[in-house]
């Protein structure tokens, strides 16, 4: 006759290692679209490719609230920038020269975070001011814009408002303000400059801006550099990489795959088309040839 306590202590230990399988992987990104996007193509991607369950927690915050839920294992990766990275989370001046800045930002979160920041995605998203076309057809620098007579009314992201290398960045440049600064939502400010009740003239953007994209708008050249680089990149903490042997290869299949003007385009799908986020993923990873 079987011992019913071997039984009962042979069924605890089955229940016991059916509940500690493999941890699923969380793919996080920060609020703006543009990286709810770039999480949603990673998490799909990651979803076509592995075995291991996938959840995601889209739109956790800012950059070091975000990278801080990495950091204390609430997610597992993420998609970020090489200057933010800099700026923000080594708390250091990052290299007008984006090779320079990727670099550090790499070493640095391998040593001392144990963070791999993996090769970047083929896009840098440098902040940049842009204004209307017309009425500014004279204007396609930041030194012109503030060489102007316009006493210019700026709107800048609640992120760029807070950051070290935000506002302070445009000091060299001496725009002239006629108005006091406005901060709203990173989707709120290309609207902002159509809205008579939120009367604003210049905006802060990014290059990788789906608004850049229309003929209405354009981008002020930074010729002072006072802008980071941008590169946009996964980062992914050592811990999980080694947990899950094909984890690497996979994202780096998504290397190289997103240049500027194809993440511009993916942005008008998702910002100004109001397309799902999922639906413009999942057509992105087919054209792309990764999933």
């Amino acid at each position: 006759m079987i011992n019913r306590t071997f039984l009962a202590a042979l069924g605890a230990a089955f229940l016991l290692s059916s509940c500690s399988g493999p941890k699923p992987i969380v793919v996080g990104s920060k609020d703006s679209l543009e990286q709810q996007l770039l999480g949603e193509i990673i998490a799909q991607h990651l979803e076509h490719k592995l075995t291991t369950k996938i959840e995601r927690r889209l739109g956790g915050g800012d950059t070091r609230s975000v990278h801080q839920t990495m950091l204390d294992g609430q997610i597992s990766l993420y998609p970020e920038y090489s200057g933010l990275i800099v700026s923000e989370i080594l708390r250091d001046t990052p290299s007008p020269d984006p090779g320079v800045t990727f670099e550090r930002a790499r070493q640095e979160l391998k040593r001392v975070e144990l963070v791999e920041m993996l090769a970047p995605l083929g896009f840098n998203a440098v902040t940049a001011l842009a204004v209307r076309a017309e009425g500014n057809e004279g204007v396609s620098s930041i030194s012109q814009a503030a060489a102007s007579a316009t006493r210019w009314k700026l709107g800048v992201s609640y992120e760029f408002q807070n950051r070290p290398n935000g506002l302070p960045s445009l000091t060299g440049y001496r725009l002239e303000f006629g108005a006091p600064l406005r901060s709203m939502k990173d989707e709120e400010l290309f609207q902002a400059m159509d809205d008579k009740d939120k009367p604003v003239d210049m905006v802060t953007a990014t290059l990788s801006d789906g608004n850049l994209t229309l003929p209405k708008w354009k981008a002020l050249e930074d010729n002072l550099s006072a802008f980071p680089p941008a590169e946009a990149a996964i980062l992914v903490r050592d811990d999980v990489l080694a947990a899950e042997a094909n984890l690497r290869g996979a994202l780096l299949m998504l290397s190289g795959k997103i240049n500027l003007e194809t993440m511009r385009k993916l942005n008008v799908q998702v910002a100004i088309e109001k397309r799902p986020l999922a639906e413009v993923a999942a057509e992105f990873l087919k054209s792309a040839g990764v999933s």
